[in-house]
């Protein structure tokens, strides 16, 4: 059964986080312990992303996954895009065309039907054939994660 919007929303009320497709593993924090903390007892959590596929659960190689997190930054809207080496397809929604979905090679196919069927008549960004870029990168792309991730004080 393929593990779609509803039923990932469902399991992050198990204790886990899910952004997009993939779960964050280390921010299993309880929710009275996410208000900011004290300049005395701050510390860094590592946190990493564990990508799977949407049909099968398959998880990607150690070099794809460095793709997919790359992948991640990108500043785009419906747009479909290949991590090599392993093949794995992304496609951006965000927005209207719904959360961005993972698909390994074996369910590229699957995952292009599931977008055209659901959000065919949203935009045509879904009926795109392939060869798809392997990167969508820009020249802002990294001022703009930049300024989204860094902590504004403002002047505390």
């Amino acid at each position: 059964m393929p593990r779609v919007g509803h039923e990932v929303m469902r399991t992050a009320y198990n204790g886990r986080i899910f952004v997009g497709g993939c779960e964050l593993v280390g921010a299993n924090i309880p929710r009275t312990d996410r208000r900011r903390p004290s300049r005395a007892n701050y510390r860094v959590m590592p946190v990493s992303l564990r990508f799977r596929c949407q049909y099968c659960d398959a998880l990607p190689d150690p070099l794809t996954q460095v793709n997919l997190v790359t992948a991640m930054r990108e500043t785009t809207f419906g747009a479909y895009q290949d991590a090599l080496p392993g093949r794995w397809l992304i496609f951006h929604g965000r927005g209207l065309l719904g959360p961005p979905r993972y698909a390994c090679p074996d369910h590229r196919g699957d995952l292009v039907a599931f977008l055209r069927e659901h959000y065919g008549a949203v935009g045509n960004q879904v009926w795109r054939r392939p060869p798809y870029p392997s990167s969508l990168a820009h020249s802002d792309v990294d001022r703009a994660w930049r300024a989204a991730t860094t902590r504004q004080t403002g002047g505390l």
